[in-house]
């Protein structure tokens, strides 16, 4: 069983971290469709979302940027050619992410934290 830097992945949610530092994740879908994309935060609870922004997709890329002291989960909510379909973003304060490939299958890399992402998925 695998652990490493995602097992402590759920202390990060519950605990947080003090210091605000941002996480960012930088896509580059080849098939991503659409001049929009809806990047919606879960709250802490995981029991809604807390906030919801739209950022503008330029030739299958954009990036998403948080700043928050404790490591949260988003979903973007994208379009490809076969229709929509919502991708997990795991905000990780200081962490920097890449997504890459096709909406029907994304690639993580980065930081070793979403490389590691990267190797479960």
């Amino acid at each position: 069983m695998k652990l490493g830097i995602l097992g402590t992945l759920p202390l990060l949610f519950v605990t947080g971290s003090q210091v605000l530092a941002q996480s960012e994740i930088k896509v580059d879908l080849k098939d991503l469709q659409g001049n929009t994309v809806v990047v919606q935060v879960v709250n802490t609870t995981f029991s809604g979302i807390e906030k919801a922004d739209t950022l503008p997709v330029k030739k299958g890329k954009f990036t998403y940027t948080l700043s928050d002291p404790k490591a949260r989960m988003a979903i973007a909510n994208v379009e490809g050619p076969e229709g929509k379909k919502s991708i997990t973003f795991y905000m990780v304060p200081g962490e920097k992410g890449t997504l890459q490939g096709t909406v029907k299958q994304p690639v993580w890399g980065g930081s070793a934290f979403y490389q590691e992402l990267g190797e479960l998925e």
